[in-house]
C-alpha cells in the first residue's frame, strides 16, 4: 500500500491540471456551439465511426472522440442542440480528449492491471460494469496510473467516490471498449441509490 504515496500526487498534480483545462473550455465552449463552430468527420480514435466534432483544432481537447460532442438530444430538460453541446463538452465530459494524449491518459493492458481491495476472490462473479449495489472498495493501478474506488453508506443510501483514471480490477478480464484506446482521468463523488 505504499505504492499509494506515489500515485496521490500524481493525482492531486493532473486533478490541477485537468480543473485549469475544464475552466478554459467553460469559456471556448458556449460561444462555440453558439456559433455552430462545429461538424461531423471521422473520429480520430475510433475509425470508422462519424461523430461531431469542434471545427478549430485547437478546440480538440474539449472534444470527444468516442461520443461526439453532439449525438441527439439526451438530455430532456435541454431542448436546444446548441444548449446539448455545452452541457455534454463543458459539464458532463469536460476536456475528454485528453485521455487520448500520450502520457496523460493510460494504455491499459489487462496484465499489467494490480489491485487490492474488499473484492478479493469475488471479482470472478462481480458484474464487471455496474459495482453499485454494495459497499465495496478497490485500488487498482497499472504503472504511473491508479484509481480508487469506493461505495459506502451515508445512513441508508449508498454513495460512491473515485478519484484517478479509471482503472478497474476486472479489466485483468479484458479492456471494455471505449477504454482500449484511452483511459481518462477523472473525479467522482455522488449518491447511486436512495435508502
Amino acid at each position: 500500500m505504499i505504492r499509494i504515496l506515489y500515485h496521490i500526487p500524481l493525482w492531486v498534480l493532473f486533478f490541477i491540471f485537468r480543473t485549469y483545462m475544464i475552466l478554459i473550455g467553460w469559456v471556448l465552449i458556449p460561444p462555440s456551439a453558439y456559433f455552430r463552430l462545429y461538424n461531423k468527420r471521422e473520429s480520430q480514435a475510433h475509425k470508422g465511426k462519424i461523430i461531431t466534432a469542434w471545427t478549430y483544432k485547437f478546440m480538440w481537447p474539449w472534444g470527444n472522440e468516442e461520443d461526439g460532442i453532439y449525438h441527439g438530444l439526451q438530455f430532456k430538460d435541454l431542448s436546444s442542440e446548441r444548449l446539448q453541446i455545452v452541457y455534454w463538452s463543458a459539464f458532463r465530459n469536460p476536456a475528454n480528449n485528453l485521455r487520448y494524449v500520450k502520457w496523460l491518459g493510460a494504455d491499459l493492458s489487462p496484465e499489467k492491471i494490480k489491485y487490492v481491495g474488499s473484492l478479493g476472490s469475488s471479482i470472478e462473479s462481480a458484474n464487471k460494469y455496474n459495482l453499485v449495489d454494495k459497499p465495496l472498495w478497490f485500488y487498482a493501478w497499472q504503472g504511473a496510473y491508479s484509481n480508487i474506488y469506493v461505495i459506502f453508506f451515508i445512513g441508508k443510501d449508498l454513495y460512491k467516490f473515485r478519484i484517478g483514471w479509471k482503472v478497474h480490477p476486472f479489466y485483468i478480464f479484458g479492456i471494455p471498449p471505449g477504454r482500449k484506446e484511452g483511459t481518462g482521468f477523472g473525479m467522482q463523488f455522488k449518491r447511486i441509490s436512495k435508502g
